[in-house]
């Protein structure tokens, strides 16, 4: 689940929610069977299976959430692009596949088993959909489960382990449980019982534990999924925090008989303080200490007996729990801690920081941490940046080869499901360029070899393979102020390839692009169509002129040369996977 701060208004707290459907039993107290006939509220689908393809975010990931087991996990990039990885804690991991959805607010996935998973996911609207991906020998393929529409939008939806339930908070605060076709199997929707935010906590081969959060004042409310069903246990508990409630601060314990609340007493302070309230009875016991940053710590409860505090200072604190003291104990001495190093979460990237069955996950940037908190070692999964120093196309566009030192790759790119073949030389590579023949030719200093698509050298050359192209005239185009770098002109037609020194457009994070390419048809003097391009860039054309590559520092772009459409994207050479000592 994406971490949110809880933001309400005194207007917003009065509401009840909308009226239940006519086969709801709306209980007058708690712990009443809430249980409602079997209904379609949701939007089932029934569009034939989706391909997805498999592939590594193109941007920096911000957000990763695990599955029950701590082994499937979603990954969110700053452009709003998710990924499922299958299986983060495999001897060989598989590229993730690429999922449709774009943006999520709230994300969420459950494990069938090795090859099948349910994910769902809430859009700014508040719009939910639930899908199922399964992964087989040719790729992965999505199938839309079923949907709850903008008119009934949510908060959080959990998908239960195995697949089977999801669990959805409306923001009609109502708490459904769904069936995996979108029928309602039970839900909660009593007068005054006004949830703002769920907690869920599973535990492989355990029964589900679930909490409401009630605000104004904040309390604390156990839930019960017996079966199918849903109940209100007991009454809600207080809970004084020094900030709304959070998935940071406010923890429920995996067997759900405990909430944990963690205050700083001062911003200033290294001090903290953690409350533990028994849900059961209201008994309340304190641990009180110090770490060694001033900034919050992020509270993971870990298991029924410890938790694990996250400085941001690439160490973490075990907590045995058994030091609490009764809240009118006389004094509370510093607990003892047991101080252990956490890759990866350095800074304000501890909040991007996840911990599920003992697997502690931070996805930064360009690298995915995968941390046994039960060990001294993890695994860094990190994406190989599409650095390479030359690019050549085919005839027809068809084929794009590619070197970085002494390594080539050759990429069809009429297979989608086809990996790019690498292979290596001796030294290391000066050209690159495909023969009249489909063969490469790879130019080094000891000279030019002929390679077949396997990269198998048949051949050597001593004809130049690439010959410099004459300089275009561009005094005739109209570039309306903007200064032409280089230009290219294909190698058959009119069309001109041009590098400018200020792009005509922003890019999506609304900052100037300080390059752009434009493509200009010289017999017409019209300019087709530009895009933006980093200032240090190579081009190159296919050889019937249809097809233009750009690599620059976002990686490899194949267009289509008069509409300017995408053909193929890279912005990685794939994924290499790390061990390392904490």
């Amino acid at each position: 689940m994406i971490r949110t701060t809880l933001l309400l208004s005194l207007a917003s707290a009065g509401c009840a929610g909308a009226p239940p459907s006519a086969t709801t039993t709306k209980p007058t107290a708690p712990g009443v069977d809430t249980r409602v006939a079997a209904e379609t509220t949701a939007a089932p689908s029934s569009a034939a299976p989706t391909r997805l393809s498999r592939r590594l975010h193109a941007h920096a990931m911000t957000e990763v959430v695990l599955d029950a087991h701590g082994r499937g996990a979603l990954t969110l990039d700053d452009h709003g692009g998710l990924r499922l990885w299958p299986d983060v804690q495999a001897d060989d991991v598989a590229l993730p596949v690429a999922l449709p959805e774009q943006e999520p607010s709230w994300m969420s996935l459950g494990r069938i088993d090795d090859t099948a998973f349910v994910v769902a996911t809430i859009d700014t609207t508040g719009t939910a959909r639930v899908s199922r991906i399964t992964i087989d020998g040719r790729g992965a393929s999505r199938v839309a489960l079923f949907e709850l529409p903008a008119v009934d939008p949510q908060f959080e939806i959990h998908v239960l382990d195995g697949g089977a339930r999801i669990l959805a908070l409306g923001k009609d605060h109502r708490v459904r449980l769904f069936d995996a076709d979108g029928r309602v199997l039970s839900q909660i929707d009593e007068r005054g019982f006004i949830p703002w935010q769920l907690r869920v906590v599973e535990t492989p081969g355990k029964p589900v534990a679930l909490a409401a959060v009630l605000t104004q004042p904040v309390r604390a409310q156990a839930l019960a999924l017996d079966g199918d069903t849903l109940r209100v246990v007991g009454e809600g508990r207080m809970v004084a925090l020094d900030q709304s409630p959070n998935r940071n601060d406010l923890s429920l314990s995996p067997d759900g008989t405990t909430i944990a609340a963690l205050r700083r007493t001062s911003a200033k302070k290294r001090e903290f303080a953690l409350q533990l309230i028994t849900l059961a009875t209201g008994e309340r016991r304190v641990i009180m200490g110090n770490i060694d940053e001033k900034a919050r710590p992020r509270l993971h409860y870990v298991d029924d007996d410890r938790v694990l505090l996250e400085s941001g200072s690439g160490k973490g604190f075990w907590i045995d729990l058994a030091q609490a003291l009764p809240r009118d104990a006389p004094s509370f001495p510093p607990a003892a801690m047991r101080t252990v190093a956490l890759p990866g979460g350095a800074g304000d990237l501890r909040m991007q920081a996840t911990l599920v069955a003992g697997m502690r996950a931070v996805a930064t940037d360009t690298t995915l941490t995968i941390d046994p908190v039960a060990t001294a070692e993890h695994r860094v999964l990190r994406r190989t940046p599409f650095d390479a120093t030359a690019i050549t196309l085919d005839a027809g566009g068809t084929k794009v080869a590619w070197s970085r030192g002494t390594s080539v790759w050759i990429e069809d790119l009429d297979d989608d499901d086809a990996a790019p073949v690498p292979f290596d030389v001796a030294a290391p590579v000066r050209a690159l360029a495909f023969g009249e023949d489909g063969q490469l030719r790879v130019v080094t200093p000891a000279g030019a070899s002929i390679v077949d698509a396997t990269g198998t050298v048949i051949g050597t050359t001593d004809a130049a393979p690439v010959a410099a192209p004459a300089k275009p005239d561009t005094t005739g185009l109209r570039l309306r102020g903007r200064e032409a770098m280089a230009a290219v002109a294909a190698p058959t037609g009119s069309l001109l390839a041009v590098a400018l020194s200020h792009g005509p457009t922003l890019r999506a994070d609304r900052r100037p692009v300080l390059a752009a390419l434009g493509m200009f048809d010289a017999a017409t003097q019209e300019r087709l169509w530009a895009a933006p391009l980093g200032n240090t860039a190579m081009l190159a054309w296919s050889g019937d002129g249809l097809r233009i590559a750009t690599l620059d520092g976002a990686g490899l772009r194949i267009a289509d040369a008069r509409t300017g459409a995408a053909v193929h994207t890279r912005a990685d050479l794939g994924l290499v996977v790390e061990a390392a000592k904490d």
